[in-house]
């Protein structure tokens, strides 16, 4: 949101459905074009074989509890996630000594090379690194899921081709691949 209210001119946006609705009301944005894309959930990722994740809340704390050092990122949305579901399943202080905040590409990395046990990360990031598997997934009501959304800006230099793509990402044909990337489709209020 801050680049389009700075000048820059992309043709498609995603960015939260609040963001959005900003972005509208300034007329950066098209209303009628406004669509859901996805909601992405913040999952556990582990260097070690695909197994179903873990994903209710007595798991997840029993699991975080045996946990050998956490990598999350420092900055961002997902960090600051993560530390407060933390917060909420009352591990903070327990796993405090274990927590290792890194920057936005090195924690899947370092959990893949096995330099620590475990990254907080995005699910989709999770799934696309290599050596990577997610091994847990953070339930909704913590509230860690992030619901993204998208429309074309008002005007899009290559608007035909924006809105391709915008109708391309909006299709319910494409929900089973986006699934399998980690992002689930959800309706827009």
């Amino acid at each position: 949101p801050e680049r389009l209210r700075e000048g820059d001119t992309p043709d498609l946006v995603l960015t939260s459905p609040a963001d959005m609705d900003t972005l509208i009301a300034a007329d950066l944005v098209s209303r009628d074009l406004h669509r859901p894309f996805g909601r992405i959930s913040l999952a556990l990722g582990r260097s070690c074989e695909m197994t179903d994740p873990l994903r209710t809340i007595p798991e997840l704390r029993d699991f975080l509890a045996a946990a050998g050092e956490i990598a999350y990122t420092e900055g961002g949305v997902s960090g600051p996630e993560f530390l407060a579901a933390l917060e909420e399943l009352g591990l903070t202080e327990e796993l405090g000594d274990r927590l290792r905040p890194m920057g936005a590409g090195e924690r899947a990395r370092a959990a893949a090379a096995g330099k620590v046990d475990l990254a907080a990360a995005p699910l989709p990031v999770i799934l696309s690194t290599v050596g990577l598997n997610p091994v847990a997934i953070l339930p909704g009501n913590l509230g860690t899921d992030a619901d993204i959304s998208m429309s074309l800006t008002l005007p899009g230099k290559d608007r035909d081709a924006a809105h391709d793509l915008l109708n391309h990402f909006s299709t319910e044909e494409n929900d089973p691949l986006l699934k399998e990337h980690g992002v689930a489709r959800f309706k827009l209020d």
